[in-house]
């Protein structure tokens, strides 16, 4: 499986003018917990949006999100993602 998450990542990090490729990496960045209780829906102007599934994650978002910009980071292969949004059904809550 790690080899699978290699290839994935050296290939995203190829998609360098690719604005889907950080909402691509999210899962992979994230991790399976963390992106099926917060989806990346799209990416711009260096904005990851995230939709919260249940209110309880946006303190760990919080938490994580420094951790989280860097793992992006890592499998982008560049510093694409400058900060997460996230959203609540109609809400919007940002990560500043």
């Amino acid at each position: 499986m790690e080899a699978v998450r290699q290839v994935l990542a050296q290939w995203l990090a190829r998609q360098a003018d690719a604005d889907e490729a950080p909402v691509l990496a999210w899962p992979l960045a994230a991790g399976e917990a963390i992106s099926q209780q917060a989806p990346a829906r799209e990416f711009a102007a260096g904005c990851l949006r995230l939709e919260i599934r249940n209110p309880a994650w946006e303190a760990e978002l919080r938490r994580l999100e420094p951790e989280l910009l860097a793992r992006l980071r890592q499998v982008l292969g560049a510093p694409r993602v400058q900060r997460l949004e996230w959203t609540r059904g109609e809400e919007k809550a940002t990560s500043r």
